[in-house]
């Protein structure tokens, strides 16, 4: 008569019911004649269950260990598994930078086996929840990068926002093939925020151009041969955002490279030309005020000092439109944007304008430069020849893009990872087995095999 024992603890939550199979011993001789024997070496079949639990809490493991320990003896060996068990951390990012578009990138001590990230922590409070951030492993050094955000400020990569500039220089077309005096802007824009040059310089309203219905660009003087026409522009204004990018001319004191602007701009967002030329802050002059000062030599009272600017702001930009130099690397044709922090300031699309010696240049791999991704992982210029003058860009920038990660933050993550497939044999391997039982936890599913003797 069978004995049979009991090869499970009652009252377990099972998620699945294992099939049961039959293990025999059976010796097998072949003989030179073709004929087999057999001999069956047990009476009895050992039977193989398999169970699938669900762990919630230490003290269901408890019982199943005391199961196990105390059924020594009535099974021959049991397999306790943790199939893709998954590890719940929370991590301070020390490592933490950016790479073109303002992507923030971050190492963490235990990269591999991340599956999912839960929670995104600035200066220790849950600003970001799963799901209202995306992120990949694109890195360069196979870094986790953050790629999106739709938490409190809203949807902000992934085509959620366009870009209303088109500050870059693009090519203006000719009204006609062949036509060297009227051209086109490719597309509407705002009242006052055009700006037209010539091979990069700027050109002078009204001297140079005018503008008519049908976003027409009529020339004075018929543009040279192999000379490039360009225009920048606003295609759509953001909220509170007003323009006097259209060069205006600042009003002269009297005192020899003193001017005025002539009305109130937002700081940050002036571009003052010297004969179409963009000069720099703090190099080739200073502004207190409303007031320009030049330095060193100072501009002949005949030379043509215009500026263009921001006359209204929408609230979370920043605007670098007054040109700031680029940061010089080891290679000499990439230039880096500024680094505040934990970040790479980077451009909002379209508002990039990159010069050199004042002379705005062309983007594309055809042209002048790209943007993208550096050789020492920050964010910035990449020129398709070292440029003869160190350049500056002028741009508009956005802690928004960035998930409102701002300079000084402190950076912490929530994350998944699956840790390799645990599979233990004896009481011992259990007993090291350490479950963190602090609530972080999340409920386990292990699988218990156990094969019984009858």
């Amino acid at each position: 008569m069978s004995t049979v024992i009991r090869y499970f603890p009652d009252g377990l939550p099972v998620l699945q019911i294992g099939t049961r199979g039959q293990q025999w011993k059976t010796l097998v001789e072949e003989f030179t004649n073709g004929r087999r024997q057999k001999t069956q070496k047990w009476l009895k079949p050992k039977h193989n269950t398999a169970w699938k639990l669900w762990i919630t809490d230490a003290t269901i493991f408890q019982r199943v260990r005391d199961f196990i320990t105390g059924s020594a003896g009535q099974f021959e060996t049991f397999y306790f598994f943790f199939p893709n068990p998954e590890n719940y951390v929370r991590e301070r990012v020390a490592d933490s930078f950016s790479s073109f578009p303002i992507i923030t990138r971050f190492k963490t001590a235990r990269l591999a086996g991340i599956s999912r990230l839960t929670g995104l922590y600035i200066n220790g409070v849950l600003t970001y929840g799963e799901g209202q951030f995306s992120w990949d492993t694109g890195g360069p050094g196979g870094e986790i990068r953050l790629t999106g955000f739709l938490g409190p400020l809203g949807p902000l990569f992934g085509g959620a926002v366009v870009s209303g500039y088109s500050l870059t220089p693009r090519a203006l077309l000719p009204a006609t093939v062949g036509d060297t005096f009227n051209f086109k802007v490719p597309e509407d824009y705002v009242a006052g925020s055009l700006i037209v040059r010539i091979n990069g310089v700027v050109q002078q309203p009204t001297a140079d151009y005018s503008t008519g219905a049908g976003n027409f660009v009529f020339l004075v003087n018929s543009l040279p041969d192999g000379s490039v026409i360009t225009g920048s522009w606003i295609r759509t204004a953001g909220i509170g955002e007003t323009f006097s990018l259209t060069p205006q001319a600042l009003t002269y004191t009297g005192t020899p490279g003193v001017y005025t602007v002539p009305s109130a701009f937002v700081a940050g967002s002036l571009i003052v030309y010297d004969n179409g030329r963009a000069v720099t802050a703090g190099t080739d002059y200073t502004i207190t005020g409303s007031t320009v000062t030049f330095l060193g030599t100072v501009p002949a009272v005949s030379d043509w000092i215009a500026g263009s600017w921001f006359s209204g702001e929408t609230s979370g930009l920043t605007y670098r439109v007054q040109p700031v130099v680029l940061t010089a690397t080891a290679d000499p044709t990439q230039f880096q944007f500024l680094t505040l922090g934990l970040l790479d300031d980077a451009p909002i699309d379209g508002s990039l304008i990159v010069y050199v010696n004042g002379v705005a240049q062309l983007p594309g791999l055809a042209n002048d430069y790209t943007v993208g991704p550096l050789a020492n992982g920050h964010a910035g210029v990449i020129f398709n020849a070292p440029p003869v003058d160190p350049p500056t860009a002028t741009y508009v920038s956005s802690t928004n893009l960035s998930g409102g990660i701002n300079p000084g933050d402190v950076l912490d993550v929530d994350f998944v990872q699956v840790r390799e497939r645990l599979k233990m044999s004896n009481v011992a391997d259990l007993d090291q087995f350490d479950f963190d039982w602090s609530g972080a936890e999340p409920p386990r599913v292990v699988v218990l095999n156990l094969i019984e003797e009858w």
